[in-house]
């Protein structure tokens, strides 16, 4: 859409220029050369001007064909290099409806790991969604590197880094866990599952893989089973463990609501209250253990706020400060039974 440049000589030489180069954006050197054989007067823009012109609507037309003067003649003015680069950042939508129905599967996995996963702020993190119909290929995985060349100037010697985390799903994948609801469970994204028999009544148990943060913005794929029941879930490497973890995450559900309905007072409410009374005490994993956390999700919650699994424990302040940046249920869960159980310390009537 070369046609909304005002001066008819500009225009003329943008039009010739396309003509000339087609698809492909001439540089601004041939452009320059181009508008030089004709007068100032006749420009009506300086050269410098009349360059850049061009050549920033020969190049959008080269990347992007007529979106930019579209988005122009939709704003009444010229699209700023702000709005450019966020066109060039965008990915158009296939033509073909295969491409597009396949862009439109990948956006809730797409959505579901970025909410519950580390990304790389510090550099570039390109999630790429895969699907197969062989289920020994379902898993994720996570490589890191070094780009030492898109730095330069004052800033040349520093990395770039590029994490890529490719995440493959079964075809079916939103009826198989997304309908379920175990997109999403205890903090980690469901990459399969499939509902197995022998339950108890009212008790769901299925054989599922899911993706489990590691250290930075490592992410590893595990193999076990789920067993739910209502909003309840827990994560084990057995049918067994997954339905007696279940037990004893219902037990102590019921222990955590009653303890606060003895508090009268929200959770938040209640640490500020206490302030630096709780500057000696600390939540170990044993604490989240003996809520019904699995081992799993502790994992992974741990790594994903930056707290140090290995170490068995943390400061109470810390564990507090994290939550609040990840509200996990069982992570409130935890720092409410180390309270009950330092209850006489505290003097809080549980």
């Amino acid at each position: 859409m070369l046609h909304t440049i005002k001066n008819p000589q500009v225009r003329e030489i943008a039009i010739k220029l396309r003509e000339k180069y087609g698809d492909t954006a001439p540089t601004k050197k041939e452009v320059r050369a181009a508008l030089s054989a004709t007068p100032r007067t006749e420009r009506s823009y300086t050269l410098d001007t009349a360059t850049d012109e061009i050549y920033r609507r020969l190049t959008a037309l080269a990347e992007f064909g007529a979106v930019p003067f579209r988005a122009e003649a939709r704003l009444g003015r010229a699209v700023t290099d702000h709005e450019m680069r966020g066109l060039r950042r965008t990915k158009p939508l296939s033509n073909e409806l295969p491409g597009r129905l396949l862009e439109h599967k990948c956006i809730k996995p797409r959505t579901t790991y970025l909410n519950l996963y580390r990304h790389n702020d510090g550099g570039h993190t390109a999630l790429q969604v895969a699907f197969t119909d062989d289920p020994a290929k379902v898993g994720v995985s996570s490589e890191r590197k070094a780009d030492w060349e898109v730095y330069r100037g004052k800033f040349k010697g520093w990395a770039y880094d590029i994490t890529t985390t490719t995440i493959t799903l079964p075809r079916l994948w939103r009826n198989r866990v997304f309908d379920r609801g175990l997109h999403a469970v205890d903090g980690m994204m469901c990459l399969d599952a499939s509902q197995l028999d022998g339950a108890p009544q009212g008790v769901e148990l299925f054989a599922a893989r899911w993706v489990v943060q590691g250290r930075g913005y490592e992410v590893r794929c595990e193999e076990g089973f789920v067993a739910r029941q209502g909003e309840v879930a827990h994560h084990g490497s057995t049918p067994r463990s997954a339905l007696q973890g279940l037990k004893r995450k219902q037990a102590a559900a019921e222990a955590v609501a009653l303890a606060e309905t003895a508090l009268q007072l929200p959770f938040e409410q209640l640490v500020r209250r206490l302030g630096s009374a709780t500057e000696k005490l600390f939540v170990d994993v044993k604490d989240a253990r003996a809520v019904g956390a699995c081992e799993f999700g502790i994992t992974s919650w741990c790594h994903r706020v930056g707290l140090d699994y290995a170490a068995g424990r943390a400061p109470f302040a810390q564990v507090f400060e994290k939550y609040l940046e990840v509200p996990a249920v069982e992570a409130r869960a935890a720092m409410l039974y180390v309270l009950r159980r330092h209850r006489k310390k505290l003097a809080v009537a549980a």
